[in-house]
């Protein structure tokens, strides 16, 4: 019952855009097959529904036992909420995830080497986001994701990318020289 009172004010519910468009056919059935608890109801043209995963729900009691339901609760989700969304941390389909880049060397390249950026996400645990979201120790929830590690894929992507170059400057070296752009991070190769 205190769950369901105070869903508003819990990072652990989510609503049904969380998983799927609102616009496609039977979305809170679909939220319901996953095994989600409904809170509340949609209210027509006011609010969406309110779920909660099984699993998420001892989460959810400590984290009103920490910091209530007073005033202050809901401007301190959505403050937490926002410092997450900064460092690149998102939730979709009820799992958060972080966007990290990585700058990738070609070696192999003509003239001077070039750089690209790839950008990829990596799941981040449900438990470190709720003790950032009870505590607000920033510290403690950076110590928890650890550091950035290196694109998985690097030498891969290196090697693939280095080989489509050595193709490219084998039919027309010229065409080497332009600088596509990406509209999220700039030039693609300097």
């Amino acid at each position: 019952m205190r769950i369901q009172q105070a869903a508003y004010l819990l990072p652990q519910v989510v609503k049904p855009a969380d998983y799927l468009d609102e616009s496609a056919p039977h979305f809170e059935q679909h939220l319901d097959n996953l095994g989600l608890i409904l809170l509340q109801r949609a209210a027509a043209g006011a609010r969406p529904s309110r779920w909660i995963a099984p699993e998420h729900i001892a989460a959810a009691l400590s984290h009103l036992a920490a910091l209530g339901t007073g005033p202050q609760a809901r401007g301190l989700m959505l403050t937490r909420t926002g410092q997450l969304e900064a460092m690149g941390i998102s939730r979709a389909a009820g799992v958060f995830d972080r966007l990290l880049q990585h700058t990738l060397a070609l070696s192999g390249t003509p003239g001077a080497a070039w750089q690209i950026r790839v950008a990829w996400r990596m799941p981040v645990p449900a438990e470190a986001v709720w003790e950032f979201h009870r505590t607000g120790d920033l510290e403690a929830f950076e110590r928890a994701l650890g550091p950035a590690p290196p694109y998985p894929h690097a030498e891969a992507l290196a090697a693939h990318l280095e080989a489509l170059v050595a193709r490219a400057a084998s039919g027309n070296p010229r065409r080497l020289r332009s600088q596509p752009v990406d509209p999220l991070f700039g030039p693609c190769l300097r």
